[in-house]
């Protein structure tokens, strides 16, 4: 090496954010539908970007840390979503809850010491719980 290549110093380069998730998951259905996809490929993903977003900046303290939450959500969660659901995620979404009439659930927010209704057959842990309302217009009502 020349004496002029030992002296420069060289900035490291981090991953410019994409302006969309479109290539990635592109490439992710391309290898999908060719049955090549595996984990490694979201791996690699997250093993790219996850620092880049993350890492404190230079000269910081590590205590004082802080990251672009909008980066994040675009960057790792939404290329998700986009490719599970093969396209936009919110028409995907939105068609899914239409197909859930009625819900199978109430969705009530239980008080504590609230009486909850538990399948013994059917519970797969003690966080299975029912209302009263729904456990006695569901089929467990007959069970255990």
């Amino acid at each position: 090496m020349s004496e002029i290549d030992c002296n420069m110093e060289v900035e490291p380069q981090l991953p410019v954010f994409p302006d969309s998730s479109k290539p990635c998951v592109q490439i992710w259905m391309d290898k999908f539908n060719k049955g090549m996809l595996s984990c490694n490929h979201f791996k690699e993903h997250w093993r790219v970007w996850v620092p880049s977003i993350f890492s404190p900046e230079p000269n910081n303290s590590c205590l004082d840390w802080s990251f672009d939450e909008e980066q994040a959500q675009k960057v790792l969660f939404d290329t998700l979503e986009e490719f599970i659901c093969n396209g936009d995620p919110q028409t995907v979404l939105k068609s899914l809850s239409q197909l859930d009439n009625p819900p199978s659930i109430c969705g009530r927010v239980f008080k504590m010491g609230e009486p909850t209704y538990y399948c013994r057959e059917c519970g797969m842990d003690a966080t299975c719980v029912l209302c009263v309302d729904c456990f006695k217009k569901s089929v467990h009502r007959n069970h255990k």
